[in-house]
């Protein structure tokens, strides 16, 4: 591209931003939430029906169980298969990602990727960092401590124009 970038940001998408990016997609589903709800919610009643009805609660120790394994596999589950898959799949790198007015490019050590912000998948924007997202599964990472000044603004106004 000829045009002069807005933003020109170096990345290096680290092990631990991408096991942060794992967490951030998952919870945000609302069918993790909707699981998670529903084993706290058997335990909570299969507890309180064994009170009620002064009888061993082996359906709550069940639900109890099964609600336990469950927030293990969202969380510590989650990072051991984050971490082995950004391993596999040597995910590290280092980047030059330029934005322009109508896209953003890529600049990698060995490859050149742009994409219009129309193309994009979404934008996530939390307390420590902003995912900019180009397909379900794949993000860029940008730590809120090392982007530019102006920067969110900048990512807030592209995720209201284009709805991303």
């Amino acid at each position: 591209m000829d045009a002069v970038p807005k933003f020109k940001i170096d990345t290096e998408l680290s092990e631990e931003d991408f096991v942060r990016f794992n967490h951030v997609i998952v919870w945000q589903k609302k069918s993790t939430k909707r699981v998670i709800a529903l084993f706290v919610a058997a335990t909570i009643l299969c507890f309180a029906a064994a009170i009620i009805n002064h009888k061993f609660p082996a359906g709550g120790i069940g639900a109890l169980v099964g609600t336990i394994y469950l927030l293990w596999l969202y969380t510590k589950g989650l990072e051991k298969r984050s971490v082995k898959f950004y391993h596999t799949n040597k995910l590290g790198g280092k980047a030059e990602t330029c934005f322009f007015d109508d896209s953003l490019e890529i600049v990698g050590e060995t490859s050149r990727s742009t994409w219009t912000y129309k193309e994009l998948h979404s934008i996530i924007i939390t307390k420590s960092d902003i995912y900019i997202r180009y397909s379900p599964a794949i993000a860029l990472c940008f730590p809120k401590a090392t982007c530019p000044e102006g920067f969110e603004s900048f990512i807030e106004d592209l995720k209201q124009q284009y709805g991303i």
